[in-house]
């Protein structure tokens, strides 16, 4: 199925400035590990940061993103004026054997974290090393007004990801997360599986986003999927 994109549903967002990076795609001085994706990969989730609609309520407060990598979307969370920024990852690669990052961290090995704290040497961020799931459980539900979730690309880690952190998302605030793409199977599959026809999403780019407006409908758990296919 296709989907609308952001644009389409949120005129706002198209108010938002998006070239933030210099003219090599990242912010002079930044180390990416000479891994510098197009501005346009990760322009849905500066959008939504920068959007008019974040100012005053969700802007300037708190951003939770777990997959933190070397730091480029908690620079982007801090250049949009979120004072509180978490980083949630292990900094040691995931599972799915599709992710390019894991030979990275097979190659780099600490570097990719000591590079994560050079990036991001003045920001109000704050980096928890462990996973996810154990992440999670010290969290109070509702916490938080924007989680972008990018960390272990299977399938199962995506779609625990999503119902592990849905619950902390403040009613108004945003889940979202990267790698909505033919590269990543297990993202496409995983968010389709958890929102479709119960939750609207939206694409942009890479960026799957999800307004939080109704706390009282959750997405498509493992459980019920399984339920689902076996039937």
């Amino acid at each position: 199925m296709a989907h609308p994109s952001l644009t389409q549903k949120q005129g706002s967002f198209m108010s938002a400035p998006s070239d933030c990076f210099d003219s090599e795609g990242y912010w002079p001085g930044f180390n990416a590990l000479g891994n510098y994706f197009p501005k346009t990969d990760i322009s849905g989730l500066n959008l939504l940061l920068n959007a008019k609609s974040c100012t005053g309520t969700m802007r300037q407060s708190r951003y939770l993103e777990v997959g933190s990598f070397v730091g480029t979307t908690a620079r982007l969370a801090a250049d949009a004026g979120f004072k509180q920024i978490t980083c949630i990852d292990t900094w040691e690669g995931g599972t799915d054997p599709n992710d390019w990052i894991n030979g990275l961290y097979q190659d780099k090995g600490d570097e990719v974290y000591e590079t994560f704290k050079v990036n991001t040497v003045g920001l109000p961020t704050t980096a928890i090393r462990t996973t996810s799931y154990n992440a999670a459980s010290t969290f109070g539900d509702e916490s938080q007004d924007i989680i972008f979730l990018d960390a272990d690309h299977s399938y199962e880690a995506v779609k625990q990801d999503i119902e592990l952190w849905w619950p902390k998302v403040r009613p108004g605030g945003v889940l979202c997360g990267h790698d909505h793409s033919r590269e990543y199977p297990g993202v496409v599959r995983a968010v389709e599986e958890s929102f479709e026809g119960v939750i609207d999403f939206f694409i942009y780019n890479t960026v799957w986003i999800v307004f939080v407006k109704d706390k009282t409908v959750a997405p498509v758990s493992s459980s019920r999927s399984q339920g689902a296919n076996n039937s």
